[in-house]
């Protein structure tokens, strides 16, 4: 199908010569500008499937639905990274949130149901508050988490 190129339309398209694909829309600069500058978290985002905890390097797979099952769970974790920074406001970097988060932890006190939150900063601090999870007390019991987790679950999380 193919558009008459001189007349004005938005939504008009047509081949070239080599079968590309040509849009006849005009752009503004400041759209130009603004798609320009979105350009880093494309960028980043490779870096981060690249270089991060999310690694899409070389799996040892062989059956093709195995590899597009890993595949796919690194991608929804990369979905949930992107949300999880959008919700934050972009104040943290990807690289910034996965550190805090597999630093993260409580650690069992010895012979006892009593768990101590071993690691903790305003990176975590800023996701807890951003989910609606309460991890204020030092000192938890294996019940508060449970019952935390429970309310994680139940929660309705909107945009």
């Amino acid at each position: 199908m193919k558009a008459n190129p001189d007349k004005p339309s938005s939504h008009a398209y047509y081949r070239d010569s080599d079968g590309f694909l040509v849009l006849n829309h005009v752009v503004p600069a400041s759209e130009i500008a603004d798609i320009y500058g979105g350009l880093w978290k494309i960028e980043e985002t490779f870096k981060v499937t690249k270089t991060g905890m999310l690694s899409l390097r070389p799996v040892f797979h062989s059956r093709q639905d195995r590899i597009r099952a890993h595949f796919l769970i690194c991608f929804i974790s990369l979905v949930l990274e992107r949300l999880l920074e959008l919700q934050l406001g972009w104040k943290y970097s990807a690289k910034s949130i996965q550190q805090s988060l597999s630093r993260f932890n409580a650690v069992q006190l010895a012979n006892s149901n009593i768990y101590q939150v071993a690691y903790y900063d305003v990176i975590v601090d800023s996701i807890l508050k951003t989910l609606d999870i309460d991890i204020s007390r030092k000192f938890l019991q294996q019940s508060d988490i449970r019952r935390i987790l429970g309310q994680t679950k139940k929660k309705d999380y909107e945009d």
